[in-house]
């Protein structure tokens, strides 16, 4: 019997996610020692809801130290809008500052319960937009990309694309992808999306998603952003969001279809009751799991479950 679909799935980041406007203060939060105890508090919260997940890895911060020394030359800078992408990283290379940007114990740390899948977040989250790189700089990324997740012990099947920005998908199989995730609103102005996406927080009739193939790749539902409980999104009551994502179930439920839940293990370090807010979700997901309305997947898994309905 056909059921719901549940996909969670994190952008696993840190520093990189931000490596073209990281400013200090978000600098000082980002550091190893913080960030390790964000993934193995979020370890602990999906043990107990007994919740599946996907761990999409920027590949460039699993490195060690001396894993990256020997790779230095990989780390040419391509301009992004007339700006160096690793400017910022290269500057803090130079003073032997690599809080935030190589943290190898969080790979290791995920890869240490079977239950979830590892991702890939491209090489250096270089936005892999046409409209921003050309293909030779797509195809360069994703190669530094294969070699540093297959050096790890892995071989990503599915990819997130970064600032969710979708560009030459007809590649993706070159490198064993057989998946993406979706984009939820189609502009690279991220102010837009930045006004659209924290509009969509007060709507309490958030609905599942269908999914769809591009050149034989699945484009895995989009899904939705948890909201980050900081700056004006603190504002948001959590019964507000509680209410969006409980309509968003249960229509998943009614329709058989697939709600996908995404956000970053770091901002759990500076949403306020992010915790509990995640907590929330998951308890309404277990819940349905239980009561066999709804099936957990991660992205791979839900890749393979289309293929083998013939989808």
């Amino acid at each position: 019997m056909k059921k719901a679909i549940f996909i969670l799935s994190f952008d696993c980041e840190a520093k990189w996610g931000m490596a073209d406007h990281i400013d200090q203060k978000l600098s000082n939060v980002l550091n190893n020692s913080d960030l390790i105890k964000a993934y193995l508090n979020i370890m602990q919260v999906l043990k107990a809801y007994k919740v599946k997940a996907t761990f999409a890895f920027v590949s460039a911060m699993v490195l060690s130290q001396s894993e990256f020394l020997s790779r230095r030359d990989w780390f040419a800078s391509e301009i992004i809008q007339g700006r160096p992408w690793l400017e910022k990283f290269h500057s803090d290379v130079e003073k032997g500052n690599f809080e935030g940007w190589l943290i190898p114990e969080l790979l290791d740390i995920v890869q240490s319960d079977n239950a979830h899948e590892i991702a890939s977040h491209g090489f250096t989250h270089l936005p892999l937009s046409e409209s921003l790189i050309d293909r030779n700089s797509f195809l360069n990324e994703m190669k530094k990309m294969k070699k540093i997740m297959n050096l790890k012990g892995e071989n990503p099947s599915t990819f997130v694309y970064p600032r969710n920005l979708i560009g030459y998908s007809s590649d993706l199989n070159t490198f064993g992808i057989k998946g993406y995730r979706n984009q939820l609103f189609e502009s690279h102005n991220s102010v837009i999306k930045k006004i659209k996406n924290i509009s969509s927080e007060f709507n309490l009739f958030q609905k599942s998603q269908q999914s769809t193939q591009d050149n034989g790749i699945v484009k895995i539902p989009s899904g939705y952003f948890l909201n980050w409980r900081s700056g004006k999104r603190r504002l948001i009551p959590i019964a507000i969001t509680e209410q969006r994502w409980r309509f968003a179930i249960k229509h998943a439920i009614e329709k058989k279809m697939v709600i996908h839940l995404w956000t970053h293990p770091h901002n759990f370090l500076t949403g306020h009751k992010q915790f509990n807010l995640l907590q929330s979700i998951l308890k309404m997901v277990r819940e349905a799991e239980d009561n066999n309305q709804i099936k957990v997947m991660t992205q791979h898994e839900y890749c393979e479950y289309l293929k083998n309905q013939n989808i």
